[in-house]
């Protein structure tokens, strides 16, 4: 009897150990994974993502002591859009479970979790014998979310009253590719395309930047969704990842102004596709021509003086031609006038316009002599009302130096200066230099101590010093009447009290100054 009873003790001691054995290997293959909160993203551009982890873990309700059937499932999926699989627990065969996903990025050890439910019906869970089928889970998912790298994904089963097994086939990586795109006109039209290849039929974002100095000036946002037959036979998505939008560079500063693109998804990686310049500013340009007697009016163009006081006014290039014509595609006035900002015309002329010549300039031939007839020619008011009324929109002085040009001035809508500054130029001034010849003609050249390229060159400097039209107009007349008395050895006294013999006062003092007008903006000042 008493042998029974020791071994009967003896059996349940045993028992107590195996269980206590079985319960210590269960508790060790028990995990507690806490569900991290959703991702927090900064939305300005070129900021990483941030992902935020929580203050306190949640609680997945689970024992340290399982006692039901250990969960089964597969991690079957993850691509661009979707992470997906099934999870099942026998003892519970027509429970639904939970499921935690953990993504994290292998580069940085970022992490973001989230928590969904495997109750998606599939046939054959259900031909299998794994309940009522209903144990399938897709979490969808969009990368467009997160920065290039490769990233592992993990699948666990949270069991109902059991442990939480990680998944078969469960870690997987999935890798981020960077985002795609070209700028490939950046001019008054930004052209382009850009696309993420982990979500390739969306359309993601360019965001233009226009920056002056350290300033951002505008943000023009534009969706790339434009198709491109193109991007289509490349095999970018559906080819609907181009755009296309107008720039309208009048309204910003006339600077060389900072172009940026951005390729913008939402998620706070925001790479760059485009980093330059546009020059917002037009150039200059400066015609001194030989007129039809062969008398070179283009001196001063070349002085080096006139060279820094166009960079001063803030030229994007500066342009000088001893020819133009009023016909020639390459070589017209319109064309000069039309693509400058700035315009200083000095030749022959009349009140209705100036005069081209060909004379010793004409590719490189000395071949016009006084009976040419195609030599040379007139730019005028009959060519000019043949335009539209917008057609100098953009340029915004022109200045004529010629014989009449300024005769009327602003009273004659007839002649040359009015006319012009009736097509759009905002200011246009004419400057008469109608005894010029007196003093010319046997050398054939200008010289610039003295008359109209004097007044040039003291007018375009006074506006590289910021002053408006009107008042280097008169300024520039002032001074180049003060530079001509005293190289002819008189006093502005003597001027003004008429003590100036004339034949010396017409040849030495006022060569080439006799009056000038100023037609639209006077007080618009050039420097910019």
């Amino acid at each position: 009897m008493i042998r029974k009873i020791i071994s009967v003790l003896l059996c349940v001691a045993i028992l107590l150990t195996l269980s206590f054995n079985i319960s210590a290997e269960e508790q060790s293959q028990t995990k507690n994974i806490p569900i991290t909160s959703e991702i927090t993203v900064n939305v300005e551009e070129n900021n990483d993502i941030v992902i935020t982890e929580p203050i306190m873990p949640v609680d997945d309700g689970v024992s340290l002591v399982a006692t039901g059937a250990t969960p089964i499932g597969h991690l079957d999926t993850v691509n661009s859009s979707i992470i997906g699989g099934w999870a099942y627990q026998s003892d519970v065969p027509n429970t639904p479970l939970d499921v935690h996903i953990y993504i994290t990025n292998n580069s940085t050890g970022e992490r973001v979790g989230f928590a969904t439910i495997a109750n998606g019906y599939r046939a054959d869970l259900a031909a299998a014998g794994y309940g009522n089928g209903y144990h399938a889970f897709q979490h969808n998912i969009s990368w467009m979310a997160y920065k290039p790298g490769t990233y592992t994904v993990r699948a666990y089963a949270i069991g109902v009253n059991s442990n939480n097994p990680e998944l078969y086939s469960s870690p997987k990586t999935f890798t981020v590719r960077d985002m795609q795109g070209n700028v490939e006109r950046a001019t008054d039209e930004i052209i382009g395309w850009a696309w993420k290849p982990d979500a390739p039929n969306d359309a993601v974002e360019a965001h233009i930047h226009i920056v002056q100095g350290g300033t951002v000036l505008d943000i023009i946002t534009t969706s790339a969704n434009r198709y491109r037959e193109d991007l289509d036979n490349l095999g970018y998505g559906n080819g609907y990842h181009g755009f296309k939008t107008a720039i309208d560079w009048s309204q910003y500063p006339e600077e060389n102004l900072r172009l940026i693109v951005y390729m913008y998804d939402g998620s706070g990686y925001s790479p760059v596709l485009y980093d330059g310049y546009y020059e917002n500013r037009m150039p200059i340009t400066l015609l001194g021509m030989i007129d039809g007697k062969g008398i070179d009016h283009s001196t001063w163009i070349w002085e080096s003086n006139t060279t820094t006081y166009c960079e001063n006014i803030g030229c994007s290039q500066l342009n000088r031609y001893n020819y133009a014509d009023a016909t020639n595609v390459n070589y017209s006035y319109s064309r000069f006038i039309k693509e400058s900002s700035f315009c200083a015309i000095a030749t022959h002329g009349n009140k209705y316009g100036i005069q081209w010549s060909m004379r010793n300039i004409y590719n490189g031939h000395d071949d016009c002599d006084d009976t040419c007839t195609t030599c040379f020619g007139s730019y005028n008011t009959t060519f000019l009302n043949t335009m539209s009324d917008d057609y100098f929109a953009d340029t915004r002085c022109v200045v004529s130096i010629a014989c009449e040009t300024a005769k009327g001035g602003g009273a004659d809508s007839t002649n040359f200066v009015n006319v012009l500054q009736s097509k759009g130029v905002k200011t246009v001034v004419g400057f008469e230099e109608k005894t010029w010849f007196f003093y010319n003609t046997e050398t054939l050249q200008t010289i610039t101590t003295k008359g109209s390229f004097k007044w040039m060159n003291e007018f375009v400097r006074l506006l590289s010093e910021g002053y408006t039209v009107d008042y280097s107009v008169a300024k520039a007349y002032e001074e180049t009447l003060l530079i001509n008395l005293a190289a002819a050895g008189y006093t502005e006294e003597q001027y003004e009290s008429g003590d100036i013999p004339e034949d010396v006062l017409i040849k030495e003092v006022i060569c080439g100054l006799d009056s000038y007008c100023v037609v639209g903006d006077g007080s618009q000042v050039i420097k910019h």
